[in-house]
């Protein structure tokens, strides 16, 4: 069986002088097995009430929370790796290691 693991104590800063979008375009979990959930568009990340995309304000910390399907009920940990964009900037990638799955489902 999956699980779903929710992530949610992130907060996303805007260093830069002036408004910035990010935008989540794909997603996806490693257990401490190896094994991979199947990736998805980003619909599991929220960036305060918006679903994949956010404009930031300069210097005003947002909370963001990801939610996804875990890959193994027998996973005690799991690592996200997100993919994002932020225009006239480029691409990267955002990793949380080691998050740890609670015992409820």
């Amino acid at each position: 069986g999956v699980r779903r693991v929710l992530f949610r104590s992130g907060t996303i800063v805007n260093q830069a002088s002036g408004r910035q979008q990010i935008s989540f375009y794909q997603s996806y979990m490693v257990d401490n097995f190896g094994n991979q959930s199947s990736n998805s568009t980003g619909s599991g990340v929220m960036i305060g009430t918006s679903e994949r995309r956010a404009t930031l304000e300069p210097d005003i910390p947002m909370k963001f929370q990801v939610s996804e399907k875990g890959p193994s009920d027998r996973a005690t940990t799991v690592s996200i790796i997100l993919n994002y964009d932020v225009p006239g900037i480029g691409r990267g990638t955002l990793t949380l290691r080691n998050i740890p799955i609670q015992a409820s489902r």
